[in-house]
């Protein structure tokens, strides 16, 4: 059972998958987000190449639990993913994914720079997106509560 995990953004979507067990999650990939339709197009087609039984999305809260602004967004994307892929979409709380994500890809050194055996590179944002949509799905998978 190979789930799909979503950080919806209004600019990029973050992309993670699981495993073929569906126990633990990798970041995958970014889609430019430029339209719900070409997003989705781009989504069945990772969800056919890698036989994904579910989809995890992430639920857009505040600290008091409240939907921020984008939800509105967020949930027409969730009704057309259903509708176009006929596969069940699960909304998983996404808060402070994103920091968790940067904190994770730049292995706690300041924003911006990763250092490795004293090699100074530049922090890849591209990736923060997919290690986003991971945190989201493997959320999921630990346990969290499902919300329809």
């Amino acid at each position: 059972m190979r789930l799909l995990g979503i950080d919806y953004g209004t600019k990029k979507i973050g992309i993670a998958l699981s495993d073929e067990q569906g126990l633990y999650s990798f970041p995958y990939s970014i889609i430019q987000n430029r339209g719900h339709k070409d997003v989705i197009k781009k989504i069945e087609k990772i969800c056919k190449e890698n036989n994904v039984t579910k989809i995890i999305l992430g639920k857009s809260v505040n600290f008091r639990g409240e939907l921020n602004p984008v939800m509105s967004k967020i949930e027409k994307f969730k009704k057309m993913l259903e509708e176009s892929l006929l596969l069940s979409v699960f909304y998983q709380t996404e808060l402070l994914t994103t920091q968790g994500a940067k904190s994770i890809t730049t292995e706690g050194k300041p924003r911006g720079v990763i250092t490795r055996k004293n090699k100074q590179t530049k922090f890849n944002p591209t990736k923060l997106d997919a290690s986003a949509a991971s945190i989201i799905l493997q959320g999921f998978i630990d346990g969290s509560k499902m919300i329809e």
